[in-house]
Formats: structure tokens, C-alpha cells, sequence
């Protein structure tokens, strides 16, 4: 907002005052308007005829005369009629002696360097009040010559408050719409918020489906983010394992099957039974562990494919990367299968 200094009389307007005290009343003076403008004060203020780059006139809403030879002008504007936008530096108050008399520039301020601006008209403002207090001495010979278009009253404000359509320009351009129903609104903020979405998430259009396939994309990112972090990892195969991560001291469980055949010839024959067993079988784990292998199971797989299975045995303690396990079957040259469970870290 610009900082003005109080106005400064001009010879012109101080002789005009002077006029004033005759008590005629073709010499009354008649306060009409201020011109507003962005010139650069240079000289001697007394001097001025006209402000140095008239931007915009704006005619007198009210005066009050306050005694003792003060009156108060007060006027009201906005941008309507700006072309340009401009800095606000500049202020003259206009008047004339009598009603037939010549308009003359009677006082006059300029902010320096701290104007205002004011937009162009395309860009509407609120309305501004401009108040400017003027001493005339102990003469009563002045008043103000009002432009009643240009007053706004309470009943007028009250009328603007009400009226549904006072700023339908200004939303037809903030939401880029033909007209401003609630209905052109809404669906303005619902494409805006549509697009703000569709950037947002990276996606092509704020559809449901983009939106879920969005969301469960990044779900999944950071679930698998979580997870590597706690050194939480998988294989569900037929040969596979799980890493159980830090939540749980770092303990891995592995599991697979062993597949051997049995000799041609038994190994051994107890009360009169022939036990075929394999040869020691090395199975490889489907990872290593880290630290040690802690133990494990094995147990035998009845199919119809395979020989009956009476017995498999984890032949020596298992290492981190594999160990050594026995089959054997009451059948010759039988392809035989076992399952197996081991622990470690």
C-alpha cells in the first residue's frame, strides 16, 4: 500500500481559497476530483498545474466540513477503466470557484518511493476509500461537488453482499468456466483436483483404476523396502527358503527334497528282509546360511511314482551350505524321494 505525506497546497489552490472568502457564491469553492498517477515529483509542488501522468480520475463520493474552516473529501474507486496496471504514486485534488468556474489542481501529494499499485482492470480489486482533509482558514465558502454514481453506501454494500452474481466475471475466470453455476464450479475444482492428482502420483489420468494401481504399486515398493531393510527375504519353491530378518535374530529356515536310487543289490538283510539303501546322498541347501546350520529334519515321501520310503537319516551334522543323508526301501534299483527342514542363521 503507498505511504503518502499530507498534500501540499499549490499557488493556484491557496488563491482559490482566497477567492473563496468572499462569501460569493460564484467564487465558492467546489471541490470535484482527485487524479491519480505515477509521474516522479520534480520541483516545486506550489507550481503545479496538473499531476504529471494522469492514470485515472476519480470524482468526489462525500464531504464533511469538520469546523473551524477543516473539511474532510473522501473518495471511492477501483480499477475499473485501467488499461494498464500501474504504480500509485501520485494524488491531485481538483476544484473550481462557483459552479461555472475552470477546474484547477489545488493541492497535491506524491509517494516517492513508496507507491501502491493498482492492476489493470482485468484483474478486479476490492474498492478503496481515499480521504483527504483540507484547512481553508475561517471561511465557510466551500463545498464538494459529489458524483452520486460514485458513492457506495451501506445499502449498496448490503446489496453486493446479497447478489448471488456480483462476482460471476471473476469466477468464470479463476475457474475458466462459460458461466459461474455452483455446478460449473464444482466440476472446475473437481478437474483441477483430477489433474493435481494425476501430477501428483505420476500417472496419466486420475481414473479409480490409475489411483488403486498407483497406491498398490507404492505399497508394494515400500513393503519390499521394509523388508529388505530387516533382511526379511523368500523362495516358497519346491526347493526354497525363508530369512526371518531381525525381528525374529536371524533365523533362516530352508527346506527341499532329496531324490536317490536304490542298488541293485540289498546292503544288508535283517530277520530275513533285504534293505536296499542309497550310497550317502550330499544335498546342497537352496542358500547358504551365515553363521551355522542349528539342525534338521527329514521324513519320507509315499507316491505312487517312487518306492515306499522306510527310512531316511541325516547321515552327519549338517554344514552351512548342504549336508549328507541316507535312503533306503525294500526295493532294488526304486527311485526314492525325502523332505527336508533345516534351521539356522
Amino acid at each position: 500500500m503507498a505511504s503518502f505525506p499530507p498534500v501540499t497546497m499549490t499557488t493556484e489552490g491557496l488563491n482559490m481559497i482566497a477567492k473563496a472568502s468572499s462569501g460569493n457564491s460564484q467564487d465558492r469553492l467546489i471541490i470535484t476530483k482527485v487524479k491519480l498517477g505515477d509521474g516522479v515529483s520534480e520541483g516545486n509542488i506550489r507550481d503545479y498545474t496538473d499531476v504529471i501522468s494522469s492514470k485515472k480520475e476519480v470524482s468526489l463520493s462525500e464531504w464533511e466540513d469538520r469546523g473551524d474552516g477543516r473539511f474532510r473529501y473522501t473518495f471511492i474507486y477501483n480499477n475499473e477503466g485501467v488499461k494498464t496496471g500501474f504504480y500509485h504514486r501520485e494524488i491531485g485534488l481538483f476544484a473550481k470557484n462557483g459552479d461555472s468556474g475552470t477546474e484547477k489542481l489545488i493541492a497535491y501529494s506524491n509517494a516517492g518511493s513508496y507507491p501502491g499499485y493498482i492492476d489493470d482492470e482485468t484483474k478486479e480489486i476490492p474498492y478503496q476509500r481515499l480521504m483527504i482533509n483540507i484547512g481553508v482558514g475561517d471561511t465557510d465558502n466551500v463545498s464538494g461537488q459529489v458524483d452520486v454514481s460514485n458513492v457506495v453506501t451501506i445499502e449498496m454494500l448490503n446489496e453486493h453482499d446479497a447478489d448471488e452474481n456480483v462476482h460471476a466475471n471473476l469466477i468464470k475466470r479463476l475457474f475458466s468456466s462459460a458461466t459461474a453455476t455452483m455446478e460449473s464450479v464444482k466440476t472446475s475444482v473437481q478437474s483441477w483436483c483430477k489433474e493435481s492428482i494425476a501430477s501428483l502420483l505420476g500417472i496419466s489420468s486420475a481414473t479409480t483404476d490409475n489411483i488403486k494401481s498407483k497406491i498398490k504399486s507404492w505399497a508394494q515398493e515400500q513393503i519390499e523396502s521394509w523388508l529388505e531393510t530387516l533382511g526379511i527375504r523368500y523362495n516358497i519353491a519346491q526347493n526354497g527358503y525363508i530369512c526371518l530378518g531381525k525381528l525374529f535374530g536371524d533365523a533362516i529356515i530352508q527346506w527341499g527334497l532329496v531324490d536317490a536310487i536304490t542298488p541293485s543289490s540289498p546292503t544288508y538283510s535283517p530277520s530275513s528282509l533285504e534293505i536296499y539303501e542309497t550310497e550317502l546322498k550330499s544335498v546342497s541347501f537352496p542358500i547358504g546360511f551365515n553363521n551355522l546350520c542349528l539342525g534338521g529334519v527329514i521324513t519320507s515321501i509315499k507316491d505312487v511314482t517312487h518306492a515306499v520310503l522306510e527310512n531316511a537319516t541325516i547321515y552327519s551334522i549338517p554344514t552351512k551350505n548342504g549336508m549328507e543323508c541316507i535312503l533306503s526301501c525294500l526295493s532294488a534299483s526304486k527311485n526314492m524321494q525325502a523332505f527336508y527342514f533345516v534351521l539356522g542363521k
